[in-house]
């Protein structure tokens, strides 16, 4: 993962050595990330604090340092991510920008500006953990989806695949748009673009018959949810394919990612666990091969993408936006 830097922001960040997290974020700025400085080597050449800290970090660091990045552009505006590439829209951004307040309740990047440093890495680190990168959590100890919140990041974009998601139609409120709105609930008037790769139909084996779900009132659903929680109606995209190829069940977000093994239907109208599954895994993109793994799926669905495309254009629906994948 890539984090852009600017020098009051590293200055301010080499300052709050004596914060009960700062080792924990400079082992993972260490270990996990490239560093990308929005200014040149030569302006902290008399400051010895951050020589200092530069030396330390040179020792063992596994990524790689570029100085006099030119990015993000400035002023940066709550559409700016919109040009952004795969692994920018991914990056973390401690910034001393004039507006910079008004970027992180956006809620689709991390952004941090002076004097923020340590809160905005600190929650790349899953709260709960001590230094990890993935919280497992026991799925018949869930109660609601609310359960997830202090585990998820802000966002621009959502791609799940599920193929028995809309099996159930009684459950969709109890689980797919509750499970959505929880995951854009971090933004404030931004347009999240939210795509769902699942069966162009269902099959209810209590009833024994196939259906098509309803995808204009499903689409219509997660608006309004979404709407409800963001200020901001999202865009919704549905990817349909008997061809997934995908059994495990994913949800990718910039920072996060979510993955469930049998199913992402957890509750029925009571809010009592009807899932089978042992573990919700939420893993955080901070963690390289968790990156890695990752930008893997999204380049497989933008395969599954393309299949689709090729073979029934009909088949993808909706608004056919996303920062990640094309159509």
């Amino acid at each position: 993962m890539d984090i852009y830097i600017d020098k009051a922001n590293l200055k301010s960040y080499v300052s709050s050595s004596a914060n009960n997290s700062f080792a924990d974020c400079n082992r993972m700025l260490l270990n996990k990330f490239d560093l990308k400085f929005t200014f040149s080597k030569d302006e902290i050449a008399q400051d010895v604090a951050i020589l200092q800290w530069i030396t330390i970090m040179n020792d063992g660091f596994k990524g790689t340092i570029t100085w006099n990045v030119n990015h993000p552009q400035r002023p940066v505006k709550s559409n700016s991510h919109a040009r952004y590439d795969r692994e920018q829209l991914s990056s973390v951004y401690l910034i001393d920008d004039e507006r910079i307040q008004q970027l992180k309740e956006y809620g689709v990047l991390l952004y941090g500006g002076v004097g923020s440093e340590i809160d905005v890495l600190s929650s790349l680190i899953m709260a709960g953990t001590d230094y990890g990168f993935v919280k497992q959590l026991p799925i018949k100890k869930l109660s609601h989806w609310k359960d997830i919140r202090n585990y998820t990041s802000p966002c621009s974009d959502i791609i799940l695949t599920d193929q028995y998601l809309f099996t159930f139609q009684e459950l969709y409120d109890y689980n797919v748009y509750e499970l959505i709105g929880e995951i854009c609930s971090h933004a404030h008037e931004s347009k999240i673009n939210i795509v769902i790769l699942t069966l162009p139909q269902c099959y209810d084996k209590r009833t024994k018959t196939s259906f098509v779900p309803d995808w204009s009132d499903i689409r219509n659903r997660i608006r309004n949810v979404v709407s409800s929680k963001t200020g901001m109606s999202p865009n919704v995209t549905f990817a349909l394919s008997s061809n997934l190829g995908e059994h495990d069940r994913t949800i990718f977000t910039n920072y996060k990612s979510i993955e469930s093994g049998d199913t992402f239907n957890y509750f029925n109208s009571e809010w009592e666990v009807i899932s089978g599954g042992r573990h919700l895994e939420i893993f955080s993109l901070a963690d390289r091969e968790f990156y890695d793994n990752s930008m893997k799926f999204v380049s497989d669905m933008q395969e599954v993408i393309n299949n689709i495309q090729k073979v029934n254009k009909d088949n993808i629906i909706g608004d056919r936006k996303s920062n990640y994948l094309t159509f």
